[in-house]
Formats: structure tokens, C-alpha cells, sequence
């Protein structure tokens, strides 16, 4: 039983022992019994430095944080990178690399580079230049250019001063500092095609051929120029036009006509020939030594000027830098001096002055003057010379007049005329006689006006008529009823018209009208103004109207003579009596019917 007791005894203790006892510390750390140790039950303690689970602990977050900081490097590398880049590209540095864009401006001109290459040529340009204080000579002396680089977020612009030396030539940023660039670079400026103005008379020299004070275009036949460029070597243009002389001016020479050509370089020889329709050389020599050749007309010619350059082989230091030849073609004109005179020097408003012209055939001419109130006066030909028939208006002043003739080779006739003083009578004209207000009469002699003028527009350029003009009724049957010339004034307006011709009246209707002289008909109607109407085109701006008629006997195109019946006299339009009137125009202006009847129109032939 002992045993038994020794046993529950023994047990006792055992459950005793595998009791927890737990204690604290003073730090409030749990500390386990010895029993609790041997039982193998005792709580796990927290890992040590010493301790296998607190090392792996420590090791996961020295992981983490390694992971952290390579993160943290992988991502500040671009960033790192970009900064750099940045500020590279904010940076004054010139990297053919960075560049995307050259903008090279020069003389008007402007050229366009983004060519790795070219990006590289003008990198080394600004980045070889040397620094200097202050240029050897004023900048005013050089060939100025600008040059914008432009990288991707930033432009540089600089002034390029060149000169014919590529030991002298600048370049100059945006702010003023200035530098010189290397020989290299700057040999491969000046050697630029686009930059060869910068050399001493790179092109042909400009020239102008006058005759007087003509200015004359004259396209160069052939020529070879050659200047030297910054290599030493010279740089040639040369061309050669078949076609030049067609497409140059026609060189007009005269007896007072002088040719002329002022070169802005002198050549140093310079010579003429002319050669005649056969190609027979008439003169050659120097251009001042040109005159008469004996001609009495206009003579086709054609014409040769070479000039010359030499070149300048002395080595001086100011020796000239170029030399060529030149030949220009031409067509020429030997101008025979036109001729002019008048058929009168002294006139009377509403009469004609014939202006007749020798030599000048093949011209056209400008004729002026104060006494004209047309906006043109043509010219005719006729039997070998050529004339203009230009009327004295009845409103002309009187005075000393001046007509002035200009030939389109430049020369110029100048004629005075003397125009007497002349009244005309002043008449009133009541519209209510003919049934109409003031104002439908007025409306209605503008409308005859239009037609008038629309009948010049197409001039017969022949002359039809033959001797002097014959008035188209008999005076024994008809008196003078209004003079030529008369100024009417409508009652109830402020208008005034001129009597265009002269009214002759008459007891009875039916008398027959004859055609002053040859000619065509042009117009054959009636109109509310004048009536019943003829109008004769006598050639050269020459017509006759016929007012009033009571009978039309012609049409339009039709060919009458002289004393040939056009229609009867009548009472038709604004008439009140048996009547008709005869005008004469030349060129529009309407002129005294006597002068014509009773002269002729002279030099024309009676």
C-alpha cells in the first residue's frame, strides 16, 4: 500500500509540477517555471539577435526596404535623364544634334536647312568662331545675313557679316558679342552659290541704251562673265539668245536722234556696227561717231554693240576681279525727221485745220492740243503722207494755241495756231411749238447726241469724197432760216444748244435734197428730235447730217454721189416749217457747213 500511497504521493507531486506558474518581471515579461520548461510546454520567447524566427524577421523587412530603394533608383533614372535633357535644350549650347531648323537670310533671300548635314556645317559655324573685343573694321563695310537655329524648345538668332576673305569674316549673337569665323567655315559660306553678290561686280554689268532721253529695252545677244570668288578661282555665267533682237526695243536713230550706252562698269572697249536691210555694213566704229547716212525716208537697219572687259592680271592688291564680253542685237530705225504743217496758222471757231505729216508712215503719233475737245484724232494715210482733221470747236477761246505731235520713238513737232474771236447769235427755243415739255425736248436732243456719236465709233478709213462739198438745196427756192452756230436756249431749263449746221426754210414741202458729196449712207430713220434723218459717212471722220426731211429716198449702206438725192425737204421732228437742216462733223464736232462748200477740204484735194 506504501507502495500505493508512495504512489499517489509521487502522482500528486507530478500534477503538482505540471502546473503553470507563471511570473512577472519587472518588465511584465512572462517567465515560465522550471517545470513548465522541462514539461517542454513552456510559451514560446520572443526572437533574440540570437534567436533563428527574430533573424528571418529582420531579414523580410531589410527586403522590403531593399525593394523600396531600387524602385526608387529605377524611377529617378528617367527623371534624371529628362532634367539633363532639359536642360540641355535650355542650355546656350549648339549641338547639330539638338538642332531641328536653320533659317539663313541674306540679301532678300531666304533659305530653309534641316539636313543633318547642313544642321552639322552651321553647329561648327557658331561653335568654332573665335571671340574678339571689337571687329577690325566698321561692320557698315561687310555683307550683312541673319541666321536663326532653332533646337526643339529653344531659337538662337545671329547677324553674319561677310566679306570676300575668308580670313575676315564675323558673326555677332543677340547680345552684341561678336566673334570671328574660322577659316573652314567661313570658306564654306563664301563659296555658297546664293551668296556670290558679296564679290566685287559678280554679274553683268547693267546697262541702259538711250536715244535722248529715251529709255530703250535691249536684251543681250551673247555674253561670258567671270569674277573671282574666296578660293582664288572664278566663278562664270554666260548665256547666249537667239531671239534677243526680236524681243528687244527697235532702236530709232536720226539725224538728231544720238545713241547712247551708259554701263554702271565702263567696259574698256566698246563698238557699233549697223548693217542695212541687205546686211551691208554702213558704219562701224564708236557710238558717238553714228550720224546721217544720206537717207530722204525711213530706213530699216540692224545693229551690233559688243563690250569688253579685260582682265586685270597685274597681282595688285586692288586689282579689278572680273572681266567679260558682251554683244548686243538690235533692230534699228534710221527715222528720217518727220515733217509737219498746217492749212492754216489762223482760224475761226467752227472751222477745220488740216494737219499734214511726211515721214512719218510707220509711226504712230499722240496729238495734242488745247484746241482739241476729242479724246483722239486719228490719222490717215493718203497719197504718200498722212493727215488729221482736227475741228475748231465753236466753244474754243480765242488765243494762241499749240499743237503738239509725238511720235512713239520719241520725237516731237510743236505747231502754233492763232483762233479768231467769233459771236454767234443767241436764240430761245419754245418747246410747247413742237408739242413736248422742256424737259422731253432736252431728253430728246441728248438721245440724238448718243446716235450721233455712236455713228463715229467705226471711222471709214478711205477718203470718198471728191472736191468741194455742195449745199443740198437751191437758193432760190430756200432762204437761210438759223445760222451755224446760234446758241438756243430752251425755255423752262437751264439747258443750251448748239445750232450744228445751217436751217434753210422753204414756202413748200417736197423739195428734193441732195448729197453734199460722196459717201456712205450710215444712217437713213427717223428720230423724235430731228425726224426724219440721213446721215453720209464722207471718209476720214468726215459726215453730213440731214435734219427734218419729209422723205427718205436712201437706206444704210448704200453708195451716193455728189447732188445725188437723199430725200425731200419737210416738216418731220422738232420743225414747225418746211425745212431741213445740213450739218458737217469732223470727228464728232460739228463745223461750218461754208467751210467745206466753199473751200474744200484742202490738202485733201478739192
Amino acid at each position: 500500500m506504501k507502495g500505493n500511497d508512495q504512489n499517489r504521493n509521487t502522482g500528486r507531486s507530478g500534477e503538482q509540477s505540471r502546473k503553470t506558474v507563471v511570473r512577472s518581471t519587472s518588465h511584465g515579461q512572462r517567465v515560465s517555471t522550471g517545470s513548465e520548461r522541462a514539461s517542454g510546454n513552456a510559451p514560446k520567447r520572443p526572437a533574440s539577435s540570437n534567436g533563428t524566427g527574430y533573424t528571418r524577421k529582420k531579414k523580410k523587412k531589410l527586403r522590403k526596404w531593399v525593394v523600396y530603394l531600387i524602385v526608387l533608383v529605377v524611377l529617378s533614372i528617367p527623371a534624371f535623364i529628362a532634367y539633363n535633357f532639359i536642360k540641355e535644350l535650355l542650355s546656350d549650347n549648339i549641338e547639330a544634334s539638338q538642332l531641328v531648323r536653320v533659317e539663313f537670310s541674306y540679301n532678300g533671300g531666304e533659305e530653309v536647312y534641316e539636313s543633318e548635314e547642313d544642321l552639322q556645317r552651321f553647329a561648327d559655324l557658331i561653335n568654332n568662331a573665335e571671340h574678339i573685343s571689337d571687329p577690325a573694321r566698321d561692320l557698315a563695310e561687310y555683307k550683312k545675313m541673319s541666321l536663326k537655329v532653332s533646337k526643339i524648345a529653344r531659337e538662337f538668332k545671329y547677324d553674319i557679316y561677310l566679306s570676300d576673305s575668308a580670313y575676315d569674316c564675323l558673326i555677332v549673337d543677340d547680345n552684341g558679342e561678336c566673334y570671328r569665323i574660322d577659316k573652314e567655315n567661313a570658306m564654306k559660306l563664301l563659296l555658297m552659290d546664293e551668296l556670290d553678290y558679296i564679290y566685287e561686280n559678280p554679274s553683268l554689268p547693267s546697262f541702259t541704251v538711250l536715244t535722248d532721253a529715251r529709255k530703250n529695252k535691249l536684251v543681250p545677244y551673247e555674253y561670258d562673265w567671270h569674277y573671282r570668288i574666296a578660293d582664288g578661282e572664278y566663278r562664270t555665267t554666260e548665256e547666249k539668245n537667239e531671239k534677243a533682237a526680236e524681243e528687244s526695243d527697235t532702236i530709232v536713230i536720226s539725224d538728231d536722234i544720238k545713241l547712247s550706252v551708259d554701263f554702271d562698269v565702263a567696259p574698256d572697249w566698246l563698238y557699233i556696227k549697223l548693217y542695212n536691210e541687205s546686211g551691208s555694213v554702213i558704219y562701224e566704229g564708236s557710238i558717238d561717231g553714228i550720224g546721217s547716212y544720206g537717207y530722204d525716208k525711213d530706213v530699216k537697219l540692224k545693229g551690233e554693240i559688243t563690250a569688253k572687259w579685260y582682265e586685270d592680271t597685274s597681282g595688285a592688291e586692288d586689282a579689278k576681279k572680273y572681266h567679260g564680253n558682251l554683244k548686243l542685237c538690235f533692230n534699228a530705225i534710221y527715222d528720217k525727221a518727220v515733217s509737219c504743217e498746217l492749212s492754216s496758222y489762223s482760224v475761226n471757231p467752227g472751222e477745220l485745220v488740216i494737219l499734214k505729216m511726211v515721214n512719218g508712215e510707220e509711226e504712230n503719233f499722240t496729238i495734242k492740243s488745247d484746241i482739241i475737245t476729242t479724246e483722239t484724232i486719228e490719222l490717215f494715210d493718203y497719197n504718200g503722207a498722212r493727215y488729221a482733221l482736227i475741228p475748231i470747236a465753236c466753244e474754243n477761246a480765242s488765243g494762241n494755241k499749240t499743237i503738239r505731235v509725238t511720235s512713239e520713238r520719241g520725237t516731237e513737232n510743236v505747231l502754233k495756231l492763232y483762233v479768231s474771236s467769233k459771236e454767234f447769235n443767241a436764240l430761245t427755243v419754245d418747246s410747247t411749238k413742237y408739242g413736248c415739255t422742256p424737259s422731253e425736248y432736252n431728253n430728246s436732243y441728248a438721245s440724238f447726241k448718243k446716235l450721233l456719236a455712236s455713228l463715229d465709233e467705226e471711222v471709214i478709213q478711205e477718203k470718198l469724197w471728191s472736191g468741194i462739198f455742195v449745199y443740198p438745196t437751191s437758193d432760190k427756192t430756200t432762204w437761210i432760216d438759223t445760222r451755224f452756230g446760234a446758241v438756243w436756249s430752251v425755255l423752262g431749263t437751264n439747258g443750251k444748244i448748239r445750232c450744228p449746221g445751217i436751217i434753210y426754210a422753204a414756202n413748200s414741202s417736197g423739195e428734193r435734197i441732195a448729197a453734199s458729196n460722196n459717201g456712205k449712207i450710215v444712217f437713213a430713220g427717223e428720230h423724235a428730235y430731228s425726224g426724219n434723218t440721213v446721215v453720209i459717212d464722207h471718209g476720214f471722220g468726215i459726215k453730213t447730217v440731214y435734219y427734218y426731211l419729209d422723205s427718205i429716198s436712201v437706206s444704210v449702206g448704200d453708195t451716193v454721189t455728189k447732188g445725188q438725192s437723199v430725200g425731200t425737204l419737210g416738216k418731220s421732228g422738232y420743225s414747225t416749217k418746211n425745212s431741213v437742216m445740213f450739218a458737217v462733223f469732223a470727228n464728232g464736232v460739228c463745223i461750218n457747213p461754208y467751210y467745206p462748200c466753199a473751200n474744200g477740204i484742202e490738202m485733201l484735194g478739192k
